[in-house]
């Protein structure tokens, strides 16, 4: 069997400068702690990111709770927009009904969130070796979004970002279908930020 991290294709540390400075104007934010892209759009910006493990406060080897319990983001404006539009319609819960109402649908979700799991222990791992400590148990305990319990959902956002990794992510393809499909930006948004 192969380890989360393969099964999912990611290349660790598989990023540039310009990469970093592009999430960093996707996300609004002054840093960008991620440990690989995951994907990328049509035009190569960075849609999805593993954010790393290692926190970039304290000790070089200290972790990074936000990374290990958010672990992969959508980067994405355009994607980040449009899943927003349709969290704000309610669709959380009615995807949530939906896959409950189908055997298939939870079966398929349960091994989502299984793979989730598998993938954030190896990513520790890889980065850590060993044990996992006390106070991290809690968080290795978590499928995608941080659910407990396998029929919730929490964000569409992260189900999507890792239908596009896992294609057994039922909930992320159907947001994916919610926007026909349409996963790249028509006016090359990050392209422009950088002109």
């Amino acid at each position: 069997m192969q380890d989360a991290s393969s099964r999912m294709n990611i290349q660790y540390e598989n990023y540039t400068d310009r990469d970093i400075d592009a999430v960093k104007w996707q996300i609004h934010s002054a840093s960008a702690p991620i440990c690989a892209v995951a994907e990328r759009c049509v035009y190569g910006f960075p849609r999805i990111v593993v954010l790393s493990p290692l926190s970039s406060k304290g000790p070089a080897d200290s972790v990074n709770h936000e990374a290990l319990s958010n672990l992969i983001w959508l980067t994405c404006p355009y994607l980040n927009d449009g899943i927003h539009r349709f969290e704000d319609r309610g669709y959380v819960s009615k995807i949530s009904s939906l896959i409950e109402s189908r055997q298939v649908f939870k079966e398929m979700m349960a091994a989502a969130h299984s793979h989730f799991y598998y993938f954030r222990k190896q990513l520790y791992r890889n980065y850590f070796g060993g044990m996992y400590p006390e106070d991290l148990i809690g968080l290795f305990d978590t499928g995608v979004g941080g659910v407990r319990d396998g029929s919730a959902l929490k964000c569409l956002h992260m189900n999507f970002a890792h239908y596009r990794l896992d294609e057994s992510n039922v909930a992320g393809h159907i947001t994916q279908k919610l926007l026909g499909d349409a996963i790249n930006c028509p006016d090359r948004k990050c392209g422009n930020a950088f002109q």
